[in-house]
């Protein structure tokens, strides 16, 4: 599956979520990191992936579901969160 240019939302920025939006973004995937926490708590995962078309989100805005297909967390059952949406 090719992710080059998609929108890709990683929910949680523990230590698989920091692996897989850096796996995500070496794809070449506009990536949306969120996690409950704010920026300033998350300040050393934050700068460890800084880049282009990275952003960062802190907490769960209502608005904030724009990824595209589904995503990958390794603590769901099936490991994979559907319902994301363009």
């Amino acid at each position: 599956m090719d992710i080059r240019d998609k929108k890709v939302l990683v929910i949680g920025l523990a230590v698989s979520g920091l692996q897989t939006v850096k796996v995500l973004h070496g794809l070449g995937a506009h990536v949306k990191a969120n996690d409950l926490k704010s920026e300033v708590e998350l300040k050393e995962a934050i700068s460890a992936i800084k880049g282009p078309n990275v952003d960062f989100v802190g907490g769960h805005p209502s608005g904030l579901p724009t990824g595209q297909t589904c995503g990958y967390k390794p603590q769901y059952p099936d490991g994979f969160t559907h319902g994301a949406k363009d």
